[in-house]
């Protein structure tokens, strides 16, 4: 079956003041409840960050590469940029905490590397990120982002960056530890077979490429298959052709460049690698139905 495949930004989801956190400090926490769920929240959402969905009330349904899972209290939802998430369903009285951290707040925090090649040994968190906890478990990751949240407030700390990575970093090894805790009582694995991986690495790809790779050959030839194959794999898992992903992504990015920047027309056609202004102010308005400039002044 075919999937609805709409993508908007997950930072919809956060408040401005948030939005304005993890853009300024490359994280940010926050409180949840219903009310930071909207409907437009329930497409398909884009990641380009670590997203923590910690729970204490409520449950979520949410469809994590197309296979629906329930989050209930108290749990952690662990999302990463290689995930295709869509939110299903929100109890009314979900309450809880969201920390989300960008790529590039990784990069320089000292100790990620070992960190995280500790918790990808196993890929059973990617293929099943929704995660029960025992109530003392909850209670102090809840802690962690709560420091965190804490700490975002005070601005004018000179060194405000270096003592949230290390909050980080803390919060990080306190969630490995109870998830291999948790892991070592239940050793069974949870594979992908040879196609989940290929959507996988494809995803992955897709993420890093999709502004100046436009093309299924691209990708097929990074994965050393043919595009019949990668273009098989990937409408059969999730019912969508390659190009649909590559638009989707595209017209994701270009919302955001026009709501988000001040970049020309020619300056996002130019960084979509668009051959001209005309042909990226086509292909938007065949998306949203009306053209670029009405789209960012509206």
């Amino acid at each position: 079956m075919g999937k609805n495949l709409f993508f908007t930004d997950f930072k919809d989801i956060l408040y401005a003041k948030h939005r304005k956190e993890l853009s300024n400090h490359e994280v940010t926490c926050q409180d949840i409840d219903i009310a930071c769920f909207k409907p437009e929240h329930f497409a398909t959402l884009y990641l380009d960050a670590y997203v923590y969905l910690l729970l204490s009330e409520g449950e979520v349904s949410i469809s994590v590469n197309y296979e629906t899972q329930t989050l209930k209290s108290p749990g952690i939802l662990v999302l990463t940029p290689l995930h295709i998430v869509q939110f299903i369903e929100v109890t009314p009285q979900i309450a809880g905490k969201l920390l989300a951290v960008n790529k590039p707040f990784l990069d320089i925090v000292p100790s990620m590397e070992k960190v995280f090649k500790h918790l990808n040994r196993s890929l059973k968190l990617y293929s099943n990120p929704a995660f029960g906890l025992l109530p003392a478990d909850y209670v102090t990751l809840n802690n962690c982002m709560q420091s965190m949240q804490n700490r975002l407030k005070q601005t004018k700390h000179i060194f405000l960056k270096e003592i949230l990575q290390n909050q980080f970093v803390t919060f990080l090894l306190e969630w490995i530890n109870i998830y291999e805790s948790y892991a070592s009582l239940n050793p069974s694995e949870v594979n992908l077979n040879r196609s989940e991986q290929i959507l996988q690495s494809f995803i992955s790809l897709l993420k890093d490429h999709f502004k100046s790779e436009h093309l299924v050959s691209f990708y097929a030839d990074k994965l050393h298959i043919t595009p019949q194959y990668l273009t098989l794999i990937v409408k059969k898992l999730t019912g969508q052709t390659i190009t649909d992903f590559v638009y989707e992504m595209l017209y994701s990015e270009a919302r955001i460049l026009l709501s988000q920047s001040d970049r020309t027309i020619q300056q996002i056609a130019d960084e979509l690698h668009f051959s001209d202004s005309s042909s990226f102010c086509k292909f938007f308005k065949r998306r949203s139905g009306t053209s670029p400039l009405k789209y960012r002044f509206n």
